[in-house]
């Protein structure tokens, strides 16, 4: 039999020679995952003995984190406003910074007089695990979400986690493409939503090895990192209700480019907001036309 302490230092020396940063983390987080319970608990319980069962798979899952894919992958999940999502390797893992994608909207769903009708219809539009539409919907009482993505495995995992988080009869997800004729034939909407690829090439190749591990697809935003940018400004235009609100993620360098895209289609910038590192994160649109 092993304690807890025991495979913790075993894990977190292994994660530690492969470059994992925050390696003691990571291999406390892996072994209360696997026995179901908190960090808290795992650090007070520390000469408890573990079954071999336990530390065998405890073991199979540290040797993964050694190769670098990423923690939330291994778990199966990841905290995001307050909330446990499912994510597999088909979904882009929530950021912290896209917290500041719904933190804003929040905001404008509730300023006064925003709108007259009882109900904001939101679009979100690369909705990967769900994580903003369903933060969205939980957090705010006047708003009905359509969540669209490109991938049929990203569309089942987010309603799963709709469902899991009881915000099914709020957020409705489909499989639909940016270019597509399905695009064409959705409703207008009073605000839209985005955290779409904006990567660069350049960057894909020096970004940290557990990037790799996400889907390409979810990241790769072309050479400049402004492709979806320049498809949302035009292809949006018919999608959204006079004084509507466009608000978007975009890259720590990207905010005055996807300013000047927005703003060339007719849209007027109303807000640009930094995140945690002073970046200008999200940008603010509104449609006047």
């Amino acid at each position: 039999m092993i304690t807890i302490n025991e495979l913790i230092e075993k894990g977190s020396k292994l994660l530690s020679k492969k470059g994992v940063e925050e390696s003691e983390l990571d291999a406390q987080v892996i072994l209360a995952d696997e026995l179901k319970c908190d960090r808290l608990k795992l650090i007070m319980d520390y000469n408890k003995e573990v079954n071999q069962e336990i530390a065998k798979n405890y073991n199979k899952k540290i040797v993964q984190r050694a190769a670098r894919i990423p923690l939330s992958y291994i778990i199966g999940r990841k905290e995001f406003m307050g909330m446990d999502f499912i994510v597999s390797n088909r979904v882009l893992i929530p950021r912290p910074e896209t917290e500041i994608l719904v933190e804003e909207t929040v905001k404008l769903v509730n300023t006064p007089g925003f709108k007259a009708y009882n109900m904001l219809y939101v679009l979100d539009i690369g909705a990967g695990s769900g994580n903003v539409s369903i933060a969205l919907a939980k957090l705010t009482k006047n708003t009905i979400i359509t969540g669209i993505d490109v991938s049929k495995e990203s569309v089942k995992i987010a309603k799963q986690n709709a469902k899991i988080l009881k915000a099914e009869k709020k957020v409705d997800f489909q499989c639909i493409d940016l270019l597509s004729k399905g695009f064409s034939k959705l409703p207008v909407f009073d605000i839209i939503i985005s955290n779409p690829p904006y990567v660069t090439a350049k960057e894909f190749a020096k970004l940290q090895p557990e990037i790799h591990f996400e889907p390409k697809t979810a990241l790769d935003g072309g050479s400049e990192g402004l492709v979806f940018y320049e498809y949302m400004s035009t292809s949006c235009i018919k999608h959204i209700n006079k004084n509507g609100y466009f608000l978007l993620e975009t890259g720590y360098n990207q905010a005055d480019k996807v300013k000047k895209i927005f703003e060339s289609k007719g849209f007027a910038t109303t807000k640009i907001v930094k995140d945690l590192s002073g970046h200008n994160r999200v940008v603010i649109f509104k449609w006047t036309k």
